[in-house]
């Protein structure tokens, strides 16, 4: 009997510690808790509590066509210079606002974005900062290729040109 008695003591010495231990520990955070927020890149990426209390779900999203403020871990909402807007976006100071710019062409068969990136259109036409997508008359194919069923192709007319 002694035993029996000195074994629940200890039982409940063991219980009361523990419980005491699990008192004085932080709580798990729930799933959905949000972890942390960043602005690594053009993009806010938030990272929250998975079901197993980790923090590995990630989601991100743009801020274009507002810059990503990295102190303040956010995108801008307003602007009153063109650092406070996205790459290929210009601020309106006059009403805070960060407007996209449109492409142009640079020359009759490349467009150069907003971002100063430029991309070809051949074989069709640069138009309006758009690259056709159908011709009219060899004369909106680049050179080598012809209009034939309103699409560029090569002389022999068997392929068409890739873009």
């Amino acid at each position: 009997m002694r035993l029996v008695t000195a074994f629940l003591l200890s039982f409940a010495a063991v219980a009361a510690f523990a419980q005491q231990q699990r008192a004085t520990e932080p709580p798990h955070p729930q799933p959905g808790t949000l972890c942390d927020t960043g602005c690594p890149t053009t993009s806010i990426t938030m990272t929250f509590v998975d079901s197993s209390g980790h923090c590995t779900i990630r989601v991100s999203y743009p801020c274009f066509p507002y810059a990503c403020n990295k102190a303040a871990k956010t995108c801008n909402d307003k602007c009153s210079s063109d650092g406070q807007c996205a790459a290929g976006a210009k601020c309106n100071a006059a009403k805070s606002e960060c407007v996209p710019q449109p492409s142009t062409c640079s020359d009759p068969f490349t467009i150069e974005l907003a971002t100063g990136q430029s991309v070809s259109c051949k074989p069709y036409m640069c138009n309006g900062g758009a690259c056709q997508q159908q011709c009219s008359a060899d004369t909106d194919c680049a050179s080598g290729t012809r209009c034939a069923n309103s699409h560029c192709v090569r002389p022999e007319g068997i392929t068409k040109v890739k873009q």
